[in-house]
């Protein structure tokens, strides 16, 4: 689900809070070292993330969030600001180069690193690995 955070709504966050569980405390994000990545440049989206950015030329940036039972990608277009919920279990990454392919929901985004610097694959790997718990796959 794709929600529109520019101005704090209780709802929203209690829904988002419901759907990937409340965020990691201070020391769980030491612990983990992060639970949020560097800035990347968003490539390409599908048709409803496409709307909601392509309202002004430049360059678009996002990020993405780790929680309990999911990850948030957060994207701003001009002052609003969009984040996309996605719980592990309809979460799908593919990997090509440099470029990190995210589906879920019946949504696309498509990313790289900005700035050309590489992916940091210890934030790949915690994402994995929730992935993995939440799934109760090996890896």
């Amino acid at each position: 689900m794709i929600y529109d955070v520019t101005y704090p709504n209780p709802e929203t966050k209690r829904r988002i809070t419901e759907t990937l569980g409340k965020p990691y405390s201070f020391l769980e994000r030491i612990r983990m070292k992060g639970v949020g990545s560097g800035k990347l440049k968003i490539i390409s989206g599908s048709p409803e993330i496409n709307r909601r950015i392509n309202i002004n030329q430049d360059t678009k940036y996002a990020h993405l969030e780790i929680r309990r039972s999911g990850i948030i990608i957060g994207f701003s277009a001009g002052l609003r600001v969009f984040q996309w919920v996605i719980p592990y279990y309809r979460l799908s990454l593919y990997k090509n180069g440099l470029q990190i392919s995210i589906h879920g929901e019946g949504h696309h985004i498509k990313l790289k690193p900005a700035f050309g610097s590489t992916w940091p694959k210890d934030f790949l790997k915690r994402i994995l690995i929730q992935l993995a718990k939440e799934r109760r796959d090996p890896i």
